[in-house]
């Protein structure tokens, strides 16, 4: 076992901080005095005077670097009022740098209970000063005892007298032993090291136990690194049980898949075939891609959304081989596409009440619908309304729907149903297709106003 006690740097820099020697080094008077509190409470600095401040003086600053943390601490009682506490800081000069640093407020408490505040000191900052500012009402008092300020973060080491050190242990153990048990003819093995300075250990541990080995590496973070180039390159971090990956993560000996943080990206390139699959966040060319598809040649930095066999942007859109899929139609999702329907019926001739377009369709496929949302009104007593959907350019429609459109002055939900529902086998060539919605006024008499939505679905694959 090895063991090591060093001096620790974090001593008391405020003078008189007691009060032992009256007001010396501090600027308060009259308002301000020094006394015995008793009750245990030893020697402070009490308030006479609601409103009045507290502060170390020039000649008696607390010596600090620019740019380090200063811890300070104190126990402050107020009744009647607040106290509040907080740090100055000065340059070379005495010139003060900045506002009021790590503020805290306190209201009717009190002694017992310490109350403590950090700050990084400005650049040009190479003192320090302590304030403490008491606002009561009549009848009010307040007091303040044990302050200090220290080199370093929170939290606060206990308060100690002006110029006193603390000490500061540090250890570091070593086990390495070797043991065999003459009845179960077993032999164990184990190396460990465990080092500690008053935080969190680190701990290094292997064992072997008959057939069995473990290891194990403790630490308030573990960083992971090899050298390229002669420069340290971190691969991963542990920190408060998360694992951090700064580097290439891959799974399978011909990276199969392959986690890239700096995408980011997740990829999957099977060892057969000629595509690989990605999933990112705003990936390719064009940082738009979410999802590809495609060949294995193409680089993640070439990817663009339609250099691929399909891909989802982040746009919210489907692209298919070279174009968006279903662009035109209104809305174009996961395959389907909504057809937005508006217009008026007064004649037997149809009309064209709202189109959708798919771009570079492939050659094959089937359509269906999965929604119809439909609203109505006419005029005169109501009108029946003939509505067909169809391929542009065909005579025969995919679906028909019969639909009586009741008379008022406000659009009512509409009842029906197209027939068939659907799925349609399409013999189309690949290329662009047009699906339209059409309709006509079939009986009754006056104007049939239509409007909503239908939704149709399209599966490229078959």
């Amino acid at each position: 076992n090895l063991a090591a006690s060093v001096s620790a740097s974090r001593n008391q820099l405020l003078y008189n901080s007691t009060g032992a020697r009256g007001m010396d080094g501090w600027v308060g008077g009259p308002n301000w005095s020094t006394q015995d509190f008793g009750y245990g409470f030893g020697r402070g600095f009490s308030c006479a005077v609601s409103g009045s401040y507290l502060y170390n003086d020039n000649a008696h600053f607390a010596e600090i670097a620019p740019e380090s943390w200063v811890t300070w601490s104190a126990d402050p009682k107020i009744f009647g009022g607040t106290c509040d506490i907080w740090l100055e800081f000065y340059d070379s000069s005495f010139n003060r740098v900045g506002g009021n640093y790590a503020g805290r407020q306190v209201a009717n408490r009190d002694f017992g209970d310490t109350v403590s505040g950090e700050a990084l000191a400005p650049a040009n900052a190479f003192n320090a000063r302590l304030v403490t500012w008491p606002n009561f009402s009549a009848g009010g008092s307040a007091g303040v005892r044990r302050m200090k300020v220290e080199r370093g973060r929170l939290p606060a080491t206990a308060w100690s007298d002006e110029g006193t050190t603390e000490a500061l242990a540090a250890s570091l153990s070593v086990t390495a032993a070797v043991a065999a048990d003459a009845q179960t003819r077993l032999a164990n093995v184990i190396f460990e090291v465990i080092g500690a300075s008053g935080g969190d250990p680190f701990q290094l541990l292997f064992r072997t136990q008959g057939t069995n080995s473990y290891g194990r590496l403790v630490a308030s973070a573990l960083e992971f690194c090899s050298v390229i180039g002669g420069e340290v390159i971190t691969a991963m971090k542990l920190i408060g049980g998360d694992v951090f990956i700064t580097g290439k993560l891959f799974m399978g000996l011909a990276k199969q898949i392959t986690l890239d943080p700096t995408i980011p990206a997740l990829i999957f390139t099977p060892t057969s075939g000629t595509a690989k699959m990605i999933y990112g966040a705003g990936f390719g060319a064009g940082s738009d891609c979410i999802m590809w598809l495609g060949p294995k040649a193409t680089a993640v930095a070439d990817i663009t959304r339609t250099n691929g066999s399909w891909a989802f942007g982040t746009d919210s859109k489907v692209y298919y081989g070279t174009a968006e899929l279903g662009s035109g139609g209104g809305t174009a999702g996961a395959g389907q596409n909504r057809i937005a329907v508006v217009g008026s019926l007064s004649s037997s001739t149809f009309s064209t009440l709202g189109s959708m377009t798919l771009n570079n369709r492939p050659g094959s496929g089937l359509w269906g619908l999965t929604s119809v949302s439909l609203g109505g009104q006419s005029t005169g007593t109501g009108a029946t309304v003939e509505l067909q959907l169809i391929e542009a350019g065909a005579s025969t429609p995919l679906a028909t729907a019969t639909v009586f459109v009741p008379a008022g002055d406000a659009a009512s939900a509409l009842d029906f149903s197209f027939s068939p529902t659907g799925p349609w086998a399409q013999t189309r060539p690949a290329g662009n297709l047009t699906l339209n919605v059409r309709g006509r006024r079939s009986a009754g008499s006056g104007t049939a106003s239509i409007s909503g939505d239908i939704v149709a679905t399209y599966n490229p694959s078959v």
